[in-house]
Order: structure tokens, then C-alpha cells, then sequence
């Protein structure tokens, strides 16, 4: 399939572009294949799909200025079993850390002075600011906090 894919995608390349090196063309046509081969060959037409949907890579990568295609990184699927205790430990520091990143730098301060034991009051005092802007420094983060959790 891939020496067909080839072939055809070299035909159509050079037909639109004119001067697209043969890695380029390897590359492009590689990639389309690892992308689309599940709807290429569900379709009614696979080298009519093929030959469309490699002409609009194409386009699109011209557009962007690239001829070279970097691969796709692969994922790992998720573990199927349940995690066992140490992994959700991992797991849930791995959320905090991505939850206060999201966080912005006034948000992280107010929320660990607020874990120190300061008072609102104090906080809004020492930083020149009112306790409602505190308050709603605190709520803001504790929405930003809840987006992550869902």
C-alpha cells in the first residue's frame, strides 16, 4: 500500500508544487498514511480519498511555509487496571502541581499566605488593597482550581 501511496503522492506533488524533494514527499505521504489509513480504507474510493486528502496537506503545508513533516508523537493508552495506591498518589500530586501552575503568581501568593494562617484583612492591608479585592483573588483561584478538578 505504501509503494501505491507513494507513487500516486509523487505524481501529485510534483503536479502541484514542482519542488518538493523526495524525503519531503516520503515524509508527507508517511504521515498522511499513519494519520488517515483507518478512514482511507473505510472509504468508498480509497485512492480518490487518498490522492484529495494528500492534496490538501499539501496546500496546507505550503501555505505554512514547511515541507518537512515531524512526526506524531505516539501516546501510551492509559493503564487499563485500576491504579494501585502509589500511582494515585503520583497521580494526585501530579494534578496539584498542574492546578497551581494554571494559577497566576498574586493567586499562588495570596492562597500560601493564606495557608500560613495570615488574615484576609492583613493581607489586603500589607499589600495595599482592599479585602474584597482578596476575597475575590481567592475566589478566582478557587474557580481556576475547580476547572482542573473536573
Amino acid at each position: 500500500m505504501f509503494a501505491l501511496a507513494e507513487e500516486d503522492g509523487r505524481k501529485a506533488l510534483r503536479s502541484f508544487t514542482g519542488e518538493m524533494d523526495d524525503a519531503a514527499v516520503v515524509d508527507l505521504i508517511r504521515d498522511l498514511l499513519v494519520t488517515q489509513l483507518r478512514a482511507v480504507l473505510e472509504a468508498e474510493e480509497p485512492r480518490g480519498f487518498f490522492w484529495r486528502a494528500l492534496v490538501r496537506r499539501a496546500i496546507s503545508r505550503k501555505r505554512r511555509g514547511s515541507s518537512r513533516v515531524e512526526p506524531t508523537p505516539e501516546q501510551e493508552p492509559p493503564p487499563s487496571g485500576p491504579l494501585d495506591a502509589e500511582e494515585q498518589d503520583r497521580a494526585a500530586r501530579l494534578d496539584r502541581a498542574a492546578a497551581w501552575a494554571r494559577l497566576s503568581p498574586r493567586e499562588q501568593e495570596v492562597l500560601s499566605a493564606l495557608g500560613e494562617g495570615e488574615d484576609r484583612d492583613a493581607l489586603a492591608e500589607r499589600w495595599g488593597t482592599t479585602r474584597n479585592n482578596i476575597d475575590q483573588i481567592i475566589s478566582r483561584a478557587r474557580r481556576r482550581l475547580a476547572e482542573v478538578d473536573r
